[in-house]
């Protein structure tokens, strides 16, 4: 019994989906799709840098200074003369400027 109830909504619920039509009343069509891509050169390249560099470049000279203090303490011990602590230059980003950006766009 429960089959044959299951089975008369099912088919009044494709009755129901056929019987629906779509009407076109806006007057609207589409008549081209199509999509263009925008290429132009990134003047803002404070946007493509890495947000966590200085982050990153100050860990790293820690991690300089402190090997290069591990290092002298070893040399030290061995009678041998101490290494000056490694300078860091900061990167300029200037290459950055001349990179090219990709926009999608649909037209």
């Amino acid at each position: 019994m429960k089959y044959l109830y299951l089975l008369v909504l099912l088919l009044l619920l494709t009755l129901e989906t056929s019987s629906q039509t779509l009407s076109d009343s806006s007057g609207l069509s589409v008549l081209q799709k199509k999509w263009r891509i925008n290429t132009n050169n990134s003047f803002n390249s404070v946007l493509n840098e890495d947000s966590f560099r200085a982050n990153k470049e100050t860990n790293q000279t820690i991690q300089d200074q402190k090997d290069n203090l591990r290092q002298n303490a070893i040399r030290q011990q061995s009678g041998l003369p101490l290494e000056a602590p490694p300078v860091r230059k900061r990167a300029t980003n200037i290459q950055n400027r001349n990179e090219l950006s990709t926009l999608y766009q649909v037209a």
